[in-house]
């Protein structure tokens, strides 16, 4: 997801290359970064409450992430971070 790669390049970059503010700030967003790694993916049976959560927790990432590196290489306006619906399907046997 070019999301996540923009993401890990700018808090790569901040916390090897930032000053102390850029480096807190850093902190703050990987801490969400983690939490929207860990829950974007959602199975296709999930309620609709539980994916619009997620999904808003992705928009406010991104709102953070805007703020911060807006100007950064790499920075697109079409960044839509909702939550991704994954389906399984049953295995057929012939």
């Amino acid at each position: 997801m070019r999301f996540d790669l923009f993401l890990a390049r700018c808090l790569a970059r901040t916390e090897a290359t930032g000053c102390t503010a850029e480096r807190q700030l850093a902190i703050g967003v990987r801490s969400v970064v983690t939490e929207w790694r860990e829950k974007r993916e959602i199975e296709l049976t999930a309620s609709g409450n539980e994916v619009g959560v997620r999904t808003a927790l992705g928009w406010a990432l991104r709102c953070m992430a805007y703020s911060a590196w807006r100007t950064a290489p790499g920075w697109e306006v079409a960044f839509h971070p909702q939550a991704v619906i994954t389906s399984t399907l049953p295995e057929t046997t012939a």
